[in-house]
């Protein structure tokens, strides 16, 4: 196999774990920035903007075989499709690889309230976010296709670590300390959530295995919002119990409340908090034998004392 692989998205929080294990697996690895001051050794640094449609990325793919597309937009909306739908498109002009193994998200199945989701279910996405991760996936299958190439995508839910930029948990931890987390709906949530380093094995699996070329497939893995909730209160040595409401009463408030200025919960976050749908993983486990090494109650501790 040829040792050489690309990645963008370098310098973000998946990118950067990604770089370090190819360079330990002795991988000559091309990556691409926008940062000037990318610090990591032994790699060759490409600073490019993939939004910006006149940069020739010929030099960044040159000699690879692999390309990893780790780039993602998670806040700003205004950029979104520039970053995820323009973005692959100027680097799909350039590419002259043979696997493209491309960062998504489960996102692309938009807001599911129950069920085992597989890569089948249909995709509803509503917000800009899961709109424009769809669109990616869909321009990368295309130019796959005109240009020849293999690819494998991989959807994972929302990915967390030690030193995750993702402040979900840090926010539960705080309403559970201040006694201010309850419930909402009825008991079984699901708890989506997935270890950075179960996502960068994923990625590794995806290079040699042929099984993985022209497939989807979701990486999540799951437990329920009490058990989560339970871990947290051990681990910071709380007590005290959380009380339950109605979704229904709680539904009713809070959109009479969420336009004031910096209320703390939204009508969306609500049916993140009251889903009970489970991401299945069977697909990427038969074909590249994976695993969820790491369980989401020891990420949860590795966060907390940290």
């Amino acid at each position: 196999m040829n040792k050489k692989v690309c990645v963008s998205g370098a310098s973000g929080y998946v990118g950067q774990q990604l770089v370090k294990t190819l360079v330990n697996y002795g991988f000559d690895v091309n990556i691409l920035t926008r940062k000037s001051n990318y610090h990591l050794k032994n790699v060759k640094i490409f600073i490019g903007d993939v939004t910006n449609p006149e940069h020739d990325f010929s030099e960044f793919f040159a000699g690879a075989e692999i390309f990893f597309n780790c780039i993602g937009e998670n806040y700003d909306e205004t950029k979104m499709h520039d970053v995820h739908v323009t973005g692959t498109d100027n680097l799909a002009k350039y590419c002259d690889i043979k696997h493209w193994i491309q960062l998504s998200s489960i996102a692309v199945y938009g807001d599911i309230h129950d069920g085992i989701i597989t890569e089948e279910y249909k995709k509803n996405p509503v917000t800009v976010y899961q709109k424009t991760r769809m669109l990616c996936e869909e321009r990368l299958i295309s130019h796959a296709k005109k240009k020849g190439f293999n690819f494998t995508i991989l959807r994972p839910s929302k990915i967390i670590g030690k030193h995750s930029s993702d402040n979900s948990i840090f926010l539960l931890e705080k309403y559970i300390s201040l006694k201010l987390f309850f419930y909402i709906g009825s008991k079984g949530a699901s708890f989506n959530y997935i270890s950075d380093k179960n996502i960068i094995d994923a990625l590794i699996l995806c290079i040699a295995n042929r099984n993985a070329k022209n497939k989807i497939y979701n990486v999540s893995d799951y437990t329920t919002l009490e058990t989560a909730v339970e871990t947290i209160k051990k681990i910071k040595k709380i007590k005290n119990q959380s009380f339950r409401l109605p979704s229904s009463f709680v539904i009713v408030l809070v959109s009479f409340l969420e336009f004031i200025p910096k209320f703390p919960i939204s009508i969306r976050q609500i049916k993140g908090l009251t889903t009970q749908a489970v991401f299945s993983i069977s697909k990427i486990k038969d074909d590249l034998g994976y695993s969820n090494k790491i369980k989401i109650v020891d990420v949860l501790q590795e966060i907390i004392e940290k």
